[in-house]
């Protein structure tokens, strides 16, 4: 729940419920998969699913390697990263919005020489329907309205660093 009584065009309440499975299969001691989903039943956003999918290959002691896939979601808000900081002054509406869908891909590596361990990650993920600000076409004042994107939002990157431990 959330109310902002300067504000009220930005109040919101929605209740979640929603159920998690998930299965791991480990028929070896170099190689184990787990898969998962959850569905959650918003008030707001409807029924919504999300699979995920994990492979873990352990080729030596001292090498492990993960590759995960899977999607995710997150409900209409207005209260946001950017109105956080911004306030709602300056928003002349909200919505109605959408529910963002997102996918989401990663490799991770791992190798270990007695102190010393190196990881590694990449990574991709895909936001359908983000969330953002929309100027209001013609006003000079700043005024925006939160709404839907047209586009996907898309985030590549990597990361690479390493550990010396000495006991």
């Amino acid at each position: 729940r959330y109310a902002n009584r300067a504000a009220p065009r930005a109040n919101e309440s929605s209740i979640t419920p929603g159920v998690f499975l998930q299965h791991t299969f480990a028929p070896a001691r170099w190689f184990a998969s787990t898969v998962n989903g959850r569905c959650d039943a918003s008030s707001t956003a409807g029924t919504l699913c999300a699979p995920r999918v994990s492979l873990l290959l352990r080729p030596s002691e001292t090498l492990s390697i993960r590759a995960s896939a899977g999607e995710g979601w997150s409900a209409p808000e207005a209260l946001n990263d950017v109105t956080e900081v911004l306030g709602f002054s300056r928003i002349r509406s909200v919505g109605p919005l959408r529910p963002e869908r997102a996918t989401s891909y990663s490799l991770d590596v791992s190798l270990t020489r007695g102190p010393f361990q190196v990881s590694g990650t990449l990574f991709s993920d895909r936001v359908r329907r983000p969330i953002g600000l929309q100027p209001v076409p013609g006003d000079t004042t700043g005024l925006a309205d939160i709404v839907n994107g047209p586009g996907d939002l898309c985030t590549h990157g990597g990361e690479l660093f390493a550990v010396y431990s000495e006991e």
